[in-house]
């Protein structure tokens, strides 16, 4: 339901998965303090997502491959770790979508490669499970990767 005014929770997350990243700077992210308004300990951008089995509008936009998106949430300070229901992380969605560039944005913002969600899979597993080489190497080397791109 829109109201003039309002921001729908389901429409927070239409606008995330579609990429209209302008039109989710005016309605959530430009209005600081709707952002960071807590309800049972969760912001408004996790109740933005309820309807969507709880996901938060950036893992809408990760799963939905909108790299400008993930890039502007990250920005705002959007939750790099939530989890939803299944305990799944944006780089778990990342992972099992083969979404190379925003899991190495979610890793510099400070993802948790290692993080396991209710099923005890992490990241990796579910990089395995779809068979992303590539992503599994990106997981698996973030760490050296980024201590030998800070020393040289």
């Amino acid at each position: 339901i829109k109201t003039e005014g309002c921001v729908s929770k389901l429409m927070v997350c239409n606008l995330a998965y579609r990429g209209k990243l302008e039109e989710v700077k005016e309605r959530i992210l430009a209005n600081k303090p709707l952002a960071m308004r807590t309800d049972r300990d969760r912001s408004a951008l996790h109740w933005a997502c309820s309807t969507m089995r709880d996901w938060s509008p950036l893992q809408t936009a990760v799963c939905a491959g909108q790299n400008e998106t993930v890039k502007a949430l990250l920005g705002k300070g959007a939750q790099v770790n939530a989890v939803n229901q299944n305990g799944s992380t944006p780089l778990h969605h990342a992972a099992s979508k083969n979404r190379h560039e925003i899991a190495l944005m979610l890793l510099e913002g400070g993802a948790n490669p290692d993080g396991k969600d209710h099923y005890e899979a992490t990241a990796k597993h579910q990089a395995t499970a779809k068979g992303n080489f590539k992503m599994i190497h990106i997981l698996l080397y973030y760490k050296t990767l980024r201590v030998t791109l800070l020393h040289t």
